[in-house]
């Protein structure tokens, strides 16, 4: 055929233009949409917002810290005040600074403090006379103060150790000193609290770190004697100041300041960038606001700021007008607005690359689009080479040429298919080759291909058949579904002489090419068991895993069946018998898997054990309904013996459940496993479900006797305690002592229960509660202090009375500080309960229901044990402050409590809002892991969790 002239237009030409005018509108619409709404200019507030957002929230958390430090100094004050106005008008200096001492000392328990300290008022003439206690968070030492006093303190002597204060550097700190004493004998309607003041920088002795300080008034009848205070380092102050948070690049800052006038401020700690430069004494904030909404501060460059004024903790009210603090947050324009100018070259940025990605994509799209046609005429050039083409023009030279390759290779593909057909044809083994196009009415294969799929012969003509042929052919062997999803894979092609074939497949869009080979011989010698041909136990476990793992895997069963009678055949009849036995079984189940899934599979994994997976179950009752009627077969599968015996071909069996049970494959098999074994122990020749419950409980207690001897005998036991707070004092009442094993394999209390009740061994436990919960009591009584001590006792078992005095008396152990909790059960035997609470109330111990609420617990043992405290049982407590009927019943309860001095604790309080509802409802002890986990250190609350207390109580109307 003649080469025609080229077309005028190429598609790659075409579509380059029009894509790349489309890519050049969508980027002139996207800069409009925009310009018309604000630009980048909102980007620039929503930063300058965030950063705003950002010191506010430091500008929260200072007031609520200085809160703390008002608080806490009050409390104080509050008890210096009583001192002060018990004592005789006459009371020395020294007098009162002694009684006062240990409770100014006791300021610095509290991290939050460097100082602690008390300034007389000044005689003419004279220095001032007081106390300073100073804390570098290792040492307490007395700088100022009486000789008499460091003896009695624990504090050591400063090494500029004086009786009375000398000079302090700083802003005027005496002078702010008598300005107090002055206001507080000015203004004797106002109590001594609302008079606190922070005072400025100072500093003890020249070279050390400056302080700010926050004093109160010490004032009686009129007279005000002197003030107490505490000092906080500016170092500890800039801790709460963390300029990081601000900008990651670290150019923001923190600054601390006091208003002068309305414009200007006076640094007092500066964290941040700014630290490390030597400010003005007075900083300027201009009025006006930057585009993007803050201040700029003067002299300082391109910086930035935002002021927020600090609450009432920064300066009581009294003083809110004389000397308002401020935060300030600075940063530079650059670090500010960082994100939106990044933003802003992005834009920019994306608009130029996505005109060149356009064009450079328009092109690859272009060479793609015609890619498919060019390819397309090759492929039809290898097919159909009996039929002559004729293509008419398409006005495109792509599918031009395509008219000019088909004539080219009509005739070489013609003779290479019948060269590659000769030589396949040539070789001597059981190796075949199928070549199958989508678009085409005959698939090409070679001679050896009808042999080893056993095909009709007379259908294979000149190295063709027909595609209607082949299809049918695939569709009613079930290779079908593999042709079309698998790369490789084997497939057995006559399940009568078990022949395998192996497939192997190349394929395009267009065609498939298909190599097979027979692999019978090497397959049954690799894959399966000789005597029943069922797979090993290799190649079912491999192929159980994956059939376990492919997506969306439904409901599937995990059988193991036990030859129940393969022993006695072996034994009487010989073990060419037992093959035999072996043989009908397995014929059996292999109907059984065939007949009930299309793709269960069946294996060997021992002697006298077989193993199936039922994979896509519809449900349980129905696989389980199949699974009796096989054991149904299997009673009345009968093989005879050479004398005449027939022996029933019985078998036990278990079943495990996926994913119900388990989603791994090896401990399906051993639930399966132990669910028939359990089987085997009641009744042979029946079918068992596995049952966790009874798998954790028999497991446990086959293999736990020689543990739970090991744990009594040897003491292998510690008890760790959980703090019980009353929530009406923010403060520890008691500790309940919890059971910890110190034993591998029993990881929980209730293990042990379960082995000590089923083994006798109650009674030993019981002894070993108490024995190593007061000994632990007795090492720890420093830390208890006059804490009571809850113990779990066993309803059923009475210790020795004898036994008992002699442990109380041995470890000097108060009987009323121990308080016993019972969960009275359905086993309990009402007369040894009662025998045991009798005797504890004897010797003045306390009794308490444990879990009050849940199961057996209720009404009842109210009434017939008469506690002193009943623990709600944590199910009812968490979660309370979203359910009113939890709430309405706890409310119910609150009320019956109070007519009988029963106190109330609930237990397992995890949740801010649950102790809030609590607090709310009246309860008087709490007791769970939002307060204090169970540990083996004796610990107190955090001082945090004390301060949500005391707030929740305040905000309930009370006083702590």
């Amino acid at each position: 055929m003649e080469r025609r002239k080229k077309s005028r237009y190429s598609i790659i030409g075409r579509l380059v233009i029009i894509m790349t005018a489309i890519t050049l509108v969508q980027g002139v619409l996207c800069c409009l949409a925009i310009l018309l709404n604000g630009g980048f200019g909102n980007l620039e507030k929503n930063a300058a917002n965030h950063f705003i957002n950002m010191i506010d929230n430091r500008r929260n958390q200072l007031d609520s810290r200085s809160l703390i430090i008002r608080n806490t100094l009050e409390e104080k004050h509050v008890k210096m005040q009583s001192v002060l106005e018990e004592s005789a008008d006459d009371i020395s200096a020294k007098e009162f600074l002694t009684r006062v001492a240990p409770e100014v000392e006791s300021l610095l328990n509290t991290q939050e403090f460097n100082d602690a300290f008390i300034i007389l008022t000044q005689k003419e003439n004279e220095s001032h006379k007081g106390l300073l206690f100073s804390s570098d968070k290792m040492t307490t030492t007395l700088r100022v103060g009486e000789a008499d006093i460091l003896r009695n303190s624990n504090a050591v002597a400063h090494e500029n150790w004086s009786e009375v204060f000398g000079p302090v550097t700083g802003e005027n700190f005496f002078s702010s000193i008598e300005k107090l004493v002055e206001e507080s004998e000015k203004y004797l309607y106002l109590k001594e609290s609302a008079l606190g003041s922070w005072l400025g920088s100072f500093a003890w002795d020249e070279g050390e770190k400056e302080r700010m300080a926050y004093v109160i008034p010490l004032r009686k009848d009129g007279v005000t004697y002197g003030c107490v205070g505490v000092g906080i380092s500016k170092e500890q102050i800039a801790s709460y100041m963390p300029a990081k948070e601000l900008d990651s690049a670290m150019t923001g800052s923190y600054i601390l300041a006091r208003r002068v006038d309305e414009n200007t401020y006076t640094p007092l700690v500066v964290t941040g960038l700014l630290s490390d430069q030597n400010l003005e004494e007075h900083l300027v904030v201009s009025d006006e606001k930057s585009s993007f909404g803050l201040n700029k501060v003067e002299g300082l460059g391109n910086t930035y700021g935002d002021v927020k004024v600090l609450g009432s903790a920064y300066g009581s009210e009294f003083h809110q007008e004389k000397a308002e603090f401020v935060l300030m947050g600075t940063d530079n324009s650059e670090a500010l607005l960082k994100g939106p100018d990044q933003l802003k070259a992005n834009v920019g940025m994306a608009f130029f690359a996505s005109i060149l990605i356009a064009i450079v994509s328009s092109v690859l799209a272009s060479i793609q689009f015609a890619k498919p046609i060019v390819k397309m005429s090759n492929v039809i050039s290898k097919q159909n080479v009996d039929d002559h083409f004729e293509i008419e023009d398409s006005n495109m030279m792509e599918i031009d040429d395509l008219g000019h390759a088909i004539s080219r290779l009509n005739k070489k593909v013609k003779e290479n298919g019948e060269k590659v057909s000769q030589i396949i044809e040539l070789v001597d083994l059981p190796f075949g080759v199928v070549e199958f196009d989508k678009e085409q009415d005959i698939v090409f294969s070679t001679r050896q291909v009808v042999d080893l799929l056993e095909m009709d012969k007379r259908k294979l003509l000149k190295g063709k058949l027909s595609r209607e042929y082949f299809e049918e052919y695939i569709h009613d062997t079930g290779l079908e579904k593999y042709l079309l999803t698998e790369d490789e894979f084997d497939f057995e092609i006559n399940r009568e002489k078990e022949k395998w074939l192996h497939f192997n497949l190349k394929r395009d869009e267009q065609k498939t090419l298909i190599a097979l080979m027979d692999v019978t011989k090497e397959r049954r010698e690799r894959n399966y068991d000789p005597l029943t041909h069922l797979l090993n136990r290799g190649v079912f476990s491999k192929k159980a895993k994956q059939l376990l793992q492919e997506p969306n895997r439904s409901l599937s069963a995990v059988v193991i069946w036990d030859m129940d009678n393969l022993k006695y055949v072996n034994d009487t009849y010989g073990h060419d018998c037992g093959d035999q036995y072996i043989k009908r079984a397995s014929e059996v189940l292999r109907r059984f898997v065939e007949a009930n899934s299309d793709d269960g599979i069946l294996g060997r994994i021992s002697g006298d054990e077989f193993i199936a997976i039922i994979p896509y179950c519809n449900s349980k009752n129905e696989t389980l309904d199949e699974l009796w009627e096989l054991q149904n077969e299997f009673a009345h599968t009968k093989m005879v013996m050479p004398d005449g015996e027939e022996v029933s071909v019985r078998a036990t069996g278990g079943v495990s459940w996926y994913p119900e049970d388990s989603l791994d494959y090896d401990e399906l098999i051993r639930f399966s496993d132990f669910a028939m074994y359990e089987a085997k122990k009641s009744y042979k020749g029946v079918l068992k479900e596995f049952n966790m419950e009874s798998y954790q409980k028999n497991g446990l207690l086959l293999q736990g006797k020689e543990k739970l001897n090991k744990l009594i005998e040897g003491r292998k036991i510690r008890y760790a305690f959980q703090p019980i707070v009353d929530i009406k004092v923010g403060e520890i009442f008691a500790y309940e002592a919890l059971m910890r094993p110190q034993i591998d394999g029993l990881s929980s209390p209730d293990d042990v229960m379960r082995l000590a009740t089923d083994q006798f061994r109650l009674p030993d436990i019981e002894k070993l509660t108490f024995l190593c919960s007061i000994e632990s009591y007795d090492k720890n009584r420093e830390a208890f202090k006059n804490k009571k001590l809850f113990l779990n006792s066993i309803p059923n078992q009475l210790l020795d009375i004898n036994w008992l005095q002699e442990l109380f008396d041995t470890h000097s152990i108060h009987s009323e500080d121990v308080v016993v909790e019972i969960i009275e059960s359905e086993q309990a035997d009402k007369n040894t309960l009662k025998t045991k609470i009798d005797y504890f109330k004897s010797i003045h111990s306390h009794i308490a229901i444990d879990d009050f609420g849940s199961g057996y617990n209720s009404e009842s043992a109210l009434l017939s044990i008469q506690p002193d405290y009943v623990k709600i049982d944590m199910a009812i407590v968490q979660g309370i402050h979203n359910d009113y009927n939890r709430q309405s019943l706890i409310r119910n309860m609150v009320e019956y409590a109070k007519g009988r001095n029963i106190k109330i604790i609930a237990e397992g309080v995890e949740e801010k809002e649950e102790l809030e509802v609590l607090i709310e409802m009246g309860i008087d002890y709490v007791q769970g892991y939002f307060l204090g986990k169970p540990s083996f250190e004796i610990c107190d609350i955090p001082f945090e969790k004390k301060e949500i207390i005391h707030q929740m109580n305040q905000n309930k109307g009370k006083k702590i």
